[in-house]
């Protein structure tokens, strides 16, 4: 004869149990192997002691699992907990009773993780009492653009900007594999991503055409499996751009000739993100002129050669690597009141494959009078004059 399992730590008198063919207990130590008095037991049996022998969690994929070093949790997480009772068999009414973040009675309950974030506590108890800790944390994704200037954008990027791409936690210290591995996602919007399944690192490249991006850093695994924050961006394109004369150089003349040039830089907008993997160029124009410029009116503006884009700043915007050498003239006599007129488109294109998209266009305007002035100005930059006998200068 057997005790049921919960009474294992009971003394089994065996020479009752065959004479009364009933299950008996010795009620004191036995000496030599004989037991001084045996009592025979009678069903039913008393309730067996009500332990908690552990407590699990309800995994998204494996369901339910044992808690057997500290869980884990997103804060915000919602999870499911479950008491088992040692050597098995339903729990009495009102138990196992929850406590520390749980509460309530029965064999299970469940906890939104809401509060601080740190160590937190789950107990169950019926006559002993068993805890599991959780560690509620934070997580934050950090979005690092590649041209991270100071005063830029952080929620704003410029076509095929590229993003460095990690996270961190509060409390600190936390590791992939505790949290449950995660996982840069593009959630909506365009671009490419780039990067480890698993570490929570990678690479995002902004498309090559405007519109809104969402990121999501996503947990793969664990309680918290699916959740993570989201980070939209705004993709932009330039839409502006100006000029100014370059620093510590000369307005450029030929003295006894009306002409006036000067070495212009330019700098793209918005100024709040980078252009650094896109190209510039000057577009063809068709020159318009009146009074003495009459004649050169069809005058065709060529189109100009790709050129980089770099040195991104807040005050400035991206500057174009290359001086555009702004000028008119030399031209000679007999001088009379005139004007001529290039409405110069300016391009970007993503890829060397790629058409050129016109953004803005640039005026490059001079003016002639009878005494052979010259003035000349070119999207934002001048107006620069000079008279005919000017002393004659280099750029």
């Amino acid at each position: 004869f057997f005790l049921p399992a919960e009474y294992a730590s009971l003394n089994c008198c065996f020479e009752c149990s065959v004479v009364l063919g009933r299950p008996c207990i010795c009620l004191f130590p036995a000496t030599d192997g004989i037991c001084p008095e045996c009592v025979p037991i009678f069903f039913p049996l008393p309730d067996p002691p009500c332990l908690v022998s552990e407590i699990q969690y309800d995994d998204p994929d494996l369901g339910w699992t044992t808690i057997s070093s500290t869980l884990h949790v997103l804060k915000g997480t919602t999870v499911g907990f479950k008491a088992l009772k040692s050597g098995g068999g339903s729990w009495p009414s009102g138990k196992p009773e929850w406590g520390g973040a749980a509460s309530g009675t029965g064999p299970t309950t469940s906890v939104t993780f809401n509060g601080s974030t740190g160590d937190q506590s789950v107990t169950a108890s019926c006559a002993n009492t068993k805890t599991v800790t959780i560690k509620v944390f934070t997580l934050e994704g950090r979005l690092t653009p590649g041209d991270n200037f100071a005063g830029r954008s952080q929620s704003r990027l410029g076509l095929l900007e590229d993003v460095d791409l990690s996270f961190g936690t509060t409390p600190a210290g936390i590791t992939v594999s505790q949290i449950g591995n995660l996982q840069w996602t593009r959630f909506s919007g365009s671009g490419t991503l780039f990067g480890h399944p698993t570490d929570g690192t990678g690479t995002f490249v902004a498309p090559s055409t405007t519109g809104a991006t969402t990121l999501k850093l996503k947990i793969r695994s664990g309680p918290s499996k699916g959740m993570g924050p989201a980070y939209g961006r705004s993709i932009v394109a330039p839409d502006n751009a100006t000029m100014r004369k370059a620093p510590l150089t000369n307005v450029w003349h030929v003295q006894g000739q009306a002409s006036v040039g000067f070495l212009g830089e330019i700098f793209l907008q918005p100024t709040d993100v980078s252009f650094r993997w896109l190209s510039f160029r000057e577009y063809r124009a068709t020159g318009i002129g009146t009074g003495y410029f009459q004649s050169h009116s069809g005058h065709e503006h060529p189109i100009g050669s790709w050129v980089v884009i770099d040195l991104c700043n807040r005050a400035t915007g991206c500057k174009i690597i290359a001086l555009d050498e702004v000028r008119e003239g030399p031209h000679s006599s007999p001088y009379s009141d005139g004007t001529f007129t290039w409405n110069i488109p300016w391009q970007y294109r993503t890829r060397p494959s790629s058409p050129g998209v016109s953004f803005t266009t640039a005026v490059q305007f001079a003016v002639i009078d009878a005494a052979g002035k010259m003035t000349i100005s070119k999207k934002g930059a001048g107006p620069f004059s000079k008279n005919l006998n000017d002393p004659t200068s280099n750029f």
